[in-house]
């Protein structure tokens, strides 16, 4: 029998406690980003760089399918308002191009390309400057001019 607090059940409990976080990231991590969805195509102002920020806005409209791409159009101050980021939470391919048709690569790995990087996401309770709550940031840069 073993007592409560002894060393062998103290290292059952942290077991079973890291067995059941490792469930429940794995649970969120295939929820969060499921399946395989049309590839996402940003279309940028020629000649830019500089951040994105893609935010949730109720009013905005939703981002169109157009010829089997979700193609989210960036204005010249990077602010893109979307309605929903939902097609961002499946599996997709990313591809960016200039209005003048040029394409950009994608988080490179060369870090003198100019490129389209990931900065990742935000959910917050507090809002930014704009009073959006929810975001995807991305920068078009090289990699120093994105993590300066």
């Amino acid at each position: 029998m073993v007592q409560i607090g002894s060393k062998s059940n103290v290292a059952l409990q942290v077991t079973l406690a890291a067995l059941m976080m490792g469930v429940f990231i794995w649970m969120g991590s295939t929820i969060q980003c499921s399946g395989t969805g049309p590839p996402v195509l940003y279309i940028l102002p020629d000649n830019f760089r500089g951040q994105i920020k893609l935010v949730v806005d109720a009013e905005a409209p939703e981002v169109p399918l157009l010829d089997g791409n979700y193609v989210v159009r960036v204005p010249r101050e990077g602010l893109v308002k979307v309605k929903s980021t939902d097609f961002l939470f499946q599996w997709h391919e990313v591809r960016a191009r200039f209005k003048s048709g040029k394409a950009l690569s994608i988080d490179s790995e060369n870090r003198n390309q100019l490129s389209l990087i990931s900065m990742g996401q935000e959910s917050s309770n507090v809002a930014d400057e704009h009073g959006y709550k929810d975001w995807h940031l991305y920068c078009v840069g090289t990699h120093d001019e994105c993590y300066k």
